[in-house]
């Protein structure tokens, strides 16, 4: 499902897909499924090494089993975005 939040375009999918309608026109990806805990660490972390900055996981196991804010996400995504591109100079 696609939705859109404050003119940010997301794809909401319950698996995280490397590649979806939007990935390279900065439309994100929120997803589940996975085991991952804080900071992308836990069972299928190392599985996960290959999404874009523009995905994160919003299942419970990853955000202190509470429900995440679209604020906490954009703040989450932002900051992967800035890693990611210090990572590429």
């Amino acid at each position: 499902m696609y939705i859109e939040v404050d003119k940010q375009r997301i794809y909401l999918n319950h698996c995280p897909f490397l590649c979806y309608g939007g990935s390279y026109d900065d439309t994100w990806q929120l997803f589940g499924h996975v085991h991952t805990r804080m900071n992308n660490t836990g069972k299928d972390a190392p599985r996960l090494s290959m999404l874009l900055p523009i995905q994160y996981d919003v299942g419970v196991d990853n955000n202190d089993f509470t429900p995440v804010s679209f604020a906490q996400v954009k703040a989450i995504i932002g900051k992967q975005i800035e890693q990611s591109r210090k990572g590429e100079q």
